[in-house]
């Protein structure tokens, strides 16, 4: 993602329509579909800015990765903690495995998006579930996917 792009999602995520509601359905669908119990350990690869990964510290035990020192950097200014800043290749096996990993408009931008759900596989506990989310629909590509650099969008069977 284009580095300016950071600090506008910062200061619009918790307040914009388009993220608040999107926080609120991750929220929602969180505790409705997979009812993990407090305090259990969450990965949320491709942090970005922190807004996410905030909101699910409310319950669960919360790591943060990006590979952009200003993402990480605008996390730490929400009091984020346990980031790391990097690929998951060099994701600290000190670390542990998690019970949820949470890839959230991430996927798009990886260029082997499998070899990157492999790695996400050996980073999750038994029992342990993924949340991703893309963007969808190849014809809808336009000028945003093209500033934030994605490589693909999805379809159901692609995905």
């Amino acid at each position: 993602m284009e580095e300016y792009l950071y600090p506008h999602f910062y200061s619009i995520e918790n307040t914009h329509w388009w993220f608040a509601a999107r926080q609120k359905i991750l929220w929602n669908y969180m505790e409705a579909k997979l009812r993990f119990p407090a305090r259990a350990k969450l990965l949320d690869v491709g942090c970005g800015t922190g807004a996410i990964l905030d909101m699910f510290s409310r319950k669960y035990e919360t790591y943060g990765q990006d590979v952009s020192p200003q993402a990480v950097a605008f996390c730490r200014q929400r009091g984020l903690t346990n980031l790391y800043c990097g690929t998951l290749d060099s994701f600290p096996a000190s670390s542990g495995r998690f019970d949820i990993v949470t890839m959230l408009d991430v996927l798009e931008h990886i260029e082997d998006d499998l070899a990157v759900l492999r790695q996400v596989h050996a980073l999750l506990d038994e029992g342990g579930r993924l949340v991703i989310t893309v963007p969808a629909f190849p014809a809808l590509w336009g000028a945003h996917d093209v500033v934030t650099h994605h490589k693909r969008r999805y379809l159901r069977r692609t995905l």
